[in-house]
């Protein structure tokens, strides 16, 4: 988010305007319970799409709030605990949200079209992501990044061959490159949700709150999970963009 009221720094981002992907999506969440406060999205070349402030906002004060309700979660249906199938036990939290949301996004009357519609598209996302560089540009990563690489290399292979079993029992078509995408979308975005008496808890995508995903952590917002969803705090005083 923005913190300077400068024409300058007005200058660096565009409002999204209606009837834009944004402004259409911030109504889809308002619809499904998502509240949110003196905020809108907004984009800034070369660095994507981030939320500025509407009006000045005081240190302590809620940004965002995304009730459970409005979150995306594993299919039920196909991950629930009836399901005892071998490869649903195998699968891996990101691979749950990330075969859900694929085949939600597959559905030409889909709901979650909006919401898709502002995220990265995979020629824009899967480029800066080092896992799927080449060997070449991997090497001129710093010695210190090669294991954890690897460790995400082997965290992939054995998603994807978690999806390609899904995909067999599913009789579903669909090619590598969409799962690598998706996968992708629920790594870079994804939160860890623990309702009250749930055991264990899941990754969900919560609304709104993924426009901030691009950010380090501790500059600008607190977020924390509550009993009743996700929300989010400013750190600091904020002036008007």
């Amino acid at each position: 988010m923005s913190t300077t009221t400068s024409r300058k720094r007005r200058r660096t981002y565009t409002q999204a305007q209606e009837p834009t992907k944004h402004t259409l999506f911030t109504q889809w969440s308002l619809d499904r319970g998502v509240q949110i406060h003196n905020v809108q999205p907004a984009i800034f070349p070369g660095r994507g799409v981030g939320l500025i402030t509407t009006t000045k906002i005081k240190k302590d004060s809620r940004i965002l709030f995304v009730p459970e309700k409005a979150m995306f979660k594993p299919d039920a249906t196909v991950f629930g605990k009836s399901q005892s199938k071998t490869w649903t036990q195998k699968a891996s939290p990101q691979v749950q949200l990330a075969m859900s949301i694929m085949r939600e996004c597959r559905k030409p009357e889909s709901q979650y079209h909006k919401w898709k519609a502002t995220w990265p598209t995979a020629e824009e996302l899967l480029p800066t992501l080092p896992l799927f560089w080449s060997k070449t540009l991997q090497s001129h990563l710093p010695p210190s990044l090669h294991q954890p690489l690897e460790r995400q290399r082997s965290d992939y292979e054995k998603d994807l061959a978690t999806a390609r079993s899904f995909a067999r029992e599913a009789g579903l078509e669909w090619e590598d490159d969409d799962f690598k995408y998706y996968w992708s979308i629920v790594n870079s975005r994804s939160f860890h949700f623990k309702p009250p008496g749930a055991r264990p808890g899941f990754m969900v995508l919560c609304p709104f709150v993924d426009y901030m995903n691009h950010g380090p952590s501790g500059t600008g917002v607190l977020v924390r999970q509550t009993p009743r969803g996700y929300e989010v705090d400013a750190d600091r005083d904020y002036g008007m963009c």
